[in-house]
């Protein structure tokens, strides 16, 4: 998978993770009051684990990015050639 496409997964797993935080936010609305039915904790749980996937994705992508890099200049480094 291209570098670009890993980015935009990571971006967009970030994305939902902030949408679902922001729809817990109705915990606010009803004045941090007790939880009923375990929705607010449920799309705390989806928001955090999926900005956490995200970053790890976003974060993973470079790395890989450099390693594929780095292991491009050792491939085309010219093979020293034996005396003769």
């Amino acid at each position: 998978m291209p570098l670009e496409r890993r980015l935009a997964l990571g971006v967009a797993l970030i994305l939902v993770g902030s949408v679902a935080f922001i729809a817990a936010l109705s915990w606010f609305g009803v004045g941090f009051g007790p939880l009923v039915g375990g929705k607010t904790l449920w799309l705390v749980i989806i928001s955090s684990a999926t900005a956490v996937l995200g970053t790890q994705i976003l974060y993973g992508s470079f790395f890989f990015c450099v390693l594929e890099y780095d292991a491009e200049l050792v491939r085309r480094k010219p093979l020293p050639q034996p005396a003769a």
